[in-house]
């Protein structure tokens, strides 16, 4: 009897191992953003160049460096996440910058309304970016605006003509460096006698899925 109950055993045995399963991705519906700062900056060449105080790079890298400044000292909430949910260790940075002016009467806007369309609905996407710290990012974000480099060459030929890009970054620390998710959404053509630019920044909680263990079938009685 002995070795017909180990043979027994032996078989439920895998049915008995804790399986791990996952909530699923319902977890990132629950987020929460914190507002931190919002400004005007000018993106003329000159300010630019001389990396003017007001200038669009010299504003964003001052927003981007308070905003890690405050993530050792953001406020967990306790009550944003089911039982099933998890919070992250730390927030992420969400940084944005749109044209403040757009044009309503030229002669490409059919084209910019359709691509405006076309991106809200799935935006230009630049994942997995990763720095070694703000004012390498910085750097990057400087080209790709303007069309520079790989990501900036691929930007303006999916958002070419005069239409204006309007950029989301999503900026999470991974232990020394920063590693960034941009999305664009491709609209219409910003006003260049204006030639200002909404910038504002935030940190954003998200709910992550948590691991739970659970038995597939009971112990067996002896």
């Amino acid at each position: 009897m002995s070795c017909l109950r180990t043979a027994v055993l032996s078989s439920l045995l895998p049915l008995l191992l804790p399986i791990v399963t996952l909530a699923g991705n319902e977890c990132e519906s629950y987020s929460r953003e914190i507002p931190l700062r919002s400004t005007v900056s000018s993106a003329a060449v000159l300010a630019n160049v001389l990396r003017l105080p007001s200038s669009l790079i010299s504003e964003s890298g001052k927003m981007l460096s308070e905003a890690e400044d405050e993530l050792p000292r953001a406020d967990r909430p306790g009550d944003l996440c089911p039982a099933h949910c998890s919070l992250p260790e730390s927030p992420r940075i969400v940084f944005h910058s749109a044209p403040r002016k757009t044009l309503v009467d030229y002669d490409q806007y059919g084209q910019c309304e359709a691509r405006l369309n076309e991106t809200r609905e799935r935006p230009l996407l630049y994942d997995d970016r990763e720095f070694a710290n703000v004012d390498k990012f910085v750097s990057w974000l400087k080209k790709f605006t303007r069309g520079n480099g790989r990501d900036g060459e691929d930007l303006y030929e999916r958002c070419d003509g005069k239409c204006s890009p309007t950029y989301t970054y999503r900026i999470d620390r991974d232990g020394e460096k920063i590693v960034v998710d941009t999305e664009v959404v491709c609209g219409h053509a910003r006003d260049r006698k204006d030639d200002q630019f909404d910038l504002s920044s935030s940190l954003l909680w998200t709910c992550e899925e948590r691991a739970t263990i659970s038995n597939a079938g009971s112990t067996p009685s002896p």
